[in-house]
């Protein structure tokens, strides 16, 4: 029999809804390069996709602008946008 010392399993997405999280830091994350979003559900657009490519895709921006905004992203979601998420009901 084997044993284990750790058990991995994907709350994201799949037993909690993080989406209010991850839309509050991409709108942080624009706010800070001075880009207004008035459409929350473009936002939506980023779950999923690596975010570097979505910041490319979504709203153009050019590689160093793309990487601070990923750079601002996580400063949100490490501090608040990861307890945003409710679970599955």
């Amino acid at each position: 029999m084997k044993y284990y010392t750790a058990c991995i399993f994907d709350l994201d997405g799949t037993l909690t809804d993080s989406k209010e999280g991850i839309v509050h830091s991409i709108e942080y994350a624009l706010t800070r390069l001075g880009i207004v979003e008035t459409d929350r559900n473009r936002l939506t657009k980023f779950i999923g996709p690596p975010l570097l490519e979505s910041f490319r895709r979504v709203y153009g921006l050019d590689d160093a602008e793309a990487k601070h905004a990923v750079e601002f992203y996580r400063e949100y979601f490490a501090n608040k946008g990861i307890f945003e998420n409710r679970v599955y009901n």
